[in-house]
């Protein structure tokens, strides 16, 4: 009979110590898997803050690029100074913006933009894009076309009163000629854009040109076909450009327009092109 206890009491005993060290190694199955999810959610929560970091990083840096159409030739004077003072212009607006300027002929323009085939049209004279609902307009003036006279050395054009002595020729293209002529009270032949006004005045059948694709004496100078002609010191009528963009780009038109007011007040504007902002 005690023997019978003896053996009971082991087994129970065996039974207890067997259900402690389940209970023991469920507990450590419990604990380890409990770290590890515990370390899943961590990694997790590291990848995703790793991941918006990076993202906000790349949104950062990443460059917005606009092709802006213009009329003038790169081989043209003006042209560097143009680059320089869009990309001056870009650079104040914003930081990863970048503005490749991309030459197209004048008849092209505005054409172009309208089919979005460009992202932004300048030096176009207001009236231009009147009636393209699909086009923005920068509010400040980025320049403004100088209308000037070319004519024979050997010719006194001294005033406006002698130039009106002779028949002036000019180009018919957005209005400005047409407008400077009525203005000046020119008696003007005027001619389709693309034509030889050159040979006209080197035969002799006007006394002058009006044009503004002539208006540096580095140009004149530098082309053969001048060496004939001399320019007006001064310009004799002038109305301002403005820089178009397509509506997918009106978010940039306040912070350009900023940005040009600030080149022509610190002096920039003048540095560029000699002369003194519109």
């Amino acid at each position: 009979m005690l023997l019978t206890l003896k053996a009971t009491s082991s087994k129970l005993m065996q039974a207890r110590l067997m259900e402690r060290e389940g209970f023991t190694v469920q507990h450590n199955v419990f604990a380890v898997w409990s770290k590890i999810f515990k370390a899943l959610i961590l990694s997790t929560a590291v990848s995703m803050a790793l991941l918006t970091t990076i993202s906000l990083a790349a949104n950062e840096t990443q460059t917005r690029r606009l092709v802006i159409g213009i009329a003038i030739a790169e081989k043209q004077p003006l042209r560097p100074k143009l680059d320089e003072y869009i990309k001056l212009i870009a650079s104040k607006t914003d930081k990863n913006l970048s503005i490749e300027l991309k030459t197209i002929p004048f008849v092209r323009l505005v054409k172009s933009l309208s089919s979005g085939s460009i992202d932004g049209d300048m030096g176009r004279l207001k009236s231009t894009y009147e009636e393209h609902s699909s086009v923005v307009m920068v509010p400040e003036p980025v320049g403004s076309v100088r209308l000037f006279f070319v004519f024979h050395k050997d010719l006194i054009l001294k005033d406006l009163e002698a130039i009106r002595s002779h028949k002036t020729i000019a180009e018919i293209g957005n209005g400005i000629h047409r407008r400077a002529c009525s203005e000046l009270k020119l008696d003007c032949t005027f001619v389709p854009i693309g034509s030889s006004p050159l040979d006209m005045l080197r035969l002799r059948r006007v006394g002058s040109i009006l044009t503004n694709q002539y208006q540096s004496e580095e140009h004149l100078m530098q082309n053969p076909a001048f060496k004939d002609f001399k320019i007006s010191g001064k310009y004799y009528y002038s109305e301002p450009i403005y820089l178009f963009l397509t509506k997918s780009h009106a978010d940039l038109i306040s912070g350009f327009d900023r940005a040009v007011k600030e080149v022509k007040r610190n002096g920039e504007f003048k540095r560029i092109f000699g002369v003194e902002p519109p």
